[in-house]
């Protein structure tokens, strides 16, 4: 199965097929190496999935060798980097594989088996350098040596006796550079620099492979959060069922007792039986109105919000009507006592009102207690009772009389 390098860095995949550590390791390895894959045109992965094969993944990639120094272009070599699943205890093996079209592998080549496996502890650019080798530094390594001795030649190639020692005394000269003690500095400072560089991308590598288990740990923790989120949203949606079906706390205690809380709503309660009576309930509001304004004025004139004279002049204002409103009501009263007099002569009853003189003001009955009040009202309940609930109360008969209809429905 092909893979891209992208595919092949990604540690979901690379986990399918190596234990977690090797994975790590090996998606840690490929990450290090995409920056630089653009020096190695057409790299790309591949993976054998299988029980028993040691080494799933490889890395395929094309190193440009110049076959002498005047080739302008270079001969393109393929290299298979292999991992196996000890990684990266385990070097990676690296194989060349021939190109179809009469080459082979040099006979006794130094650092290659006849079957192309490349011994990479051999390998001069690589002395010195840390393990696990980095894919950059093995391809750069093995097309350094390539480019010094060029690892193929004809089928039927049979190089003679002198010719070998003339090709191997020309090997050691290229590699000594015609001078032992400049080659040895040139040598040394190479693995100078590599060392160095290992060394500076050692905390990179250690950083990333902390992110890589940051990660892992993150993502964990990301699949219990949706689960938990899953969890929540079924019991909100369970709970959206439970809901009424208004719109607020208004419309729900209208749908209770079947009333608005409305000005309009109020006005109905008192249902006058006559424009007489309706006359005289608006008197007596404007008289508790009036009323309401001169506290209000007071108030006022306690936190100097109005001076004596607004003060005298608007009491003076609100006294005039105040005064009209009396003398009205009084008024609409007399006509209200008359009113039910007559009403009351033509009823039919079994004794006669006592006699009055035209001249004297009706009687006003007289005001019951509360107790006795309550007592008619509750005849079921004992009066030491309704003591006990005026007395909790504070002989309020509102409260009472609501608490009585609790107790005596």
């Amino acid at each position: 199965m092909e893979l891209t390098l992208t595919q092949a860095a990604d540690i979901a995949i690379v986990s399918q097929y190596y234990p977690p550590v090797s994975a790590s390791a090996i998606s840690c390895a490929i990450s290090n190496f995409i920056p630089y894959a653009s020096n190695f045109p057409n790299s790309k992965a591949r993976l054998t999935p299988g029980k028993d094969i040691v080494a799933p993944l490889h890395l395929e990639c094309f190193l440009m060798i110049r076959k002498c120094p005047k080739d302008p272009h270079g001969t393109p070599l393929l290299v298979v980097i292999s991992f196996t699943n000890q990684y990266p205890q385990q070097t990676p093996s690296a194989v060349l594989v021939p190109p179809p079209g009469g080459e082979e592998i040099k006979p006794a080549y130094s650092i290659m088996s006849k079957d192309g496996r490349i011994q990479l502890e051999c390998l001069s650019f690589l002395r010195g350098v840390e393990r696990p080798y980095a894919l950059l530094d093995i391809l750069l390594a093995i097309r350094e040596q390539f480019e010094l001795d060029y690892p193929l030649v004809e089928v039927n190639y049979r190089p003679s006796a002198p010719a070998a020692s003339e090709a191997a005394s020309m090997q050691t000269t290229s590699l000594n550079g015609g001078d032992p003690a400049r080659q040895s500095l040139v040598q040394e400072a190479a693995e100078r620099v590599v060392i160095d560089v290992n060394e500076k991308a050692r905390g990179y590598l250690d950083t990333r492979e902390q992110a890589l288990q940051y990660l892992q740990k993150l993502n964990e923790s990301n699949r219990e959060l949706q689960k938990a989120k899953a969890i929540l949203t079924a019991h909100h949606d369970e709970l959206q069922g439970y809901l009424p079906s208004v719109g607020n706390v208004s419309s729900l205690l209208r749908q209770l007792d079947g009333r608005t809380d409305t000005v309009e709503e109020h006005a109905n309660c008192l249902l006058p039986a006559d424009p007489l009576q309706a006359r005289a309930l608006e008197l007596l509001a404007e008289i508790h109105a009036s009323d309401d304004t001169l506290a209000l004025l007071e108030e006022g004139l306690k936190r100097e919000l109005l001076t004596c004279d607004e003060y005298v002049k608007k009491v003076s204002d609100v006294g005039r009507e105040q005064f009209v409103s009396r003398h009205l009501y009084l008024r609409v009263s007399e006509s209200l006592c008359k009113t039910s007099l007559g009403a009351a002569a033509v009823t039919p009853v079994s004794t006669p009102p006592p006699l009055q003189s035209p001249h004297t003001p009706p009687e006003v009955p007289q005001r019951l207690a509360p107790t006795e009040a309550l007592r008619i009202e509750f005849p079921s309940a004992d009066v030491d009772v309704i003591r006990d609930v005026l007395a909790s109360v504070n002989d309020d008969v509102t409260i009472a009389r609501q608490q009585l209809k609790i107790m005596f429905p």
